[in-house]
């Protein structure tokens, strides 16, 4: 069974402080939080334009940044959000996900893999769409995206937070199927959930997904 590595009481109470502390882009995150509440739908051009440019500009994970020099971002854009009304299916996806109860178990079952199957099938999407259109991986971008959408489901997952997760579990085993998702983040958020629970479990802490990701980076509390 995957677990949470072996750290004194002591170390993870610090670290759980500094993690669930204030930090200096609470007041930022926010006003993406709120961005997305206000309009979560993906049926106007110019609102998904909007969530795509804030968001990856914000988080270093800009859309229009992409290998192909010669791809002009408006092309990039436009393909991407094209493809996203005319296929209706994000929203459906998102809805489906909404609908699910987040396993808060270290021993996952089948109802709690089918219900993680159902988490990641947004960013699967997502992230097939966007890197398609850019030319170029974009699973960071798509797992900050939906963030920002459904916050309570979905940890960030860029290349700090994908190295320091091993500080914390160990692989997610053998037993996992990654089928219909994209492999890289389905392991992380997998990782990140045993993490999110053994610390509930062992600790008693309940932590949120954006404060995982300050654990995960190492964020200091901001006074």
């Amino acid at each position: 069974m995957p677990s949470m590595k072996k750290y004194s009481s002591d170390i993870i109470n610090a670290m759980i402080a500094q993690a669930t502390s204030p930090q200096k882009d609470d007041y930022l995150n926010n006003v993406l939080y709120e961005m997305c509440k206000k309009s979560p739908k993906h049926t106007d051009i110019g609102v998904i334009y909007a969530k795509l440019s804030i968001i990856g500009r914000t988080y270093a994970a800009a859309l229009e940044r992409t290998s192909k020099k010669e791809k002009k971002s408006n092309i990039i854009f436009s393909t991407a959000i094209s493809k996203i009304i005319k296929d209706g299916e994000l929203d459906a996806l998102i809805n489906e996900a909404r609908m699910v109860k987040l396993p808060i178990s270290l021993e996952f079952s089948s109802v709690d893999l089918n219900a993680i199957s159902k988490i990641l099938a947004p960013h699967a999407y997502l992230s097939r769409v966007l890197s398609q259109a850019a030319e170029i991986g974009k699973v960071s971008l798509s797992s900050k995206y939906l963030h920002f959408h459904l916050p309570d489901l979905y940890p960030i997952y860029d290349k700090y937070s994908r190295k320091n997760i091993s500080k914390f579990t160990s692989s997610t085993g053998k037993k996992f199927e990654y089928k219909n998702c994209e492999e890289s983040y389905a392991k992380f958020f997998i990782r990140c959930l045993i993490l999110k629970n053994s610390l509930m479990k062992n600790h008693k802490k309940k932590l949120s997904m954006r404060q995982i990701d300050n654990l995960l980076l190492g964020k200091n509390p901001t006074f």
